[in-house]
């Protein structure tokens, strides 16, 4: 999560699309793959479907274009510039971080009481 704040809308566009994509494989594995409480995981499942929205798209600096269309080849794509994220821009991504792990903390709880 700390690697995801510090590169959110930093770099070329195939960096933010890729940090973007590295944080959407976070949370459809928190999903997919742990044993979670029924409203978090259904939380999750908000947050995931929210994360292909135009609001994060464009928080992580990706142009109104879909993630996936960062991973084209241009002759421009290293010198991609983009705004500077904003203070409110980062707060939002670290607001959504934070609920990530907040979720999915309930795992270790959870998990140990069935095994202790």
């Amino acid at each position: 999560m700390y690697i995801i704040s510090i590169t959110a809308a930093c770099g070329p566009a195939v960096i933010r699309s890729s940090t973007h994509a590295f944080l959407v494989n976070t949370v459809q594995s928190l999903v997919g793959h742990f044993p979670l409480l029924l409203y978090n995981r259904q939380k999750l499942e908000v947050i995931l479907n929210d994360l292909s929205t135009m609001k994060y798209i464009l928080l992580f600096g990706l142009r109104g274009s879909t993630p996936d269309t960062a991973f084209s080849a241009s002759a421009n794509s290293a010198n991609d510039a983009v705004d500077a994220l904003s203070i409110s821009g980062l707060e939002t991504i670290v607001s959504l971080l934070i609920e990530i792990i907040d979720l999915s903390a309930s795992i270790g709880r959870s998990y140990c009481k069935i095994f202790f």
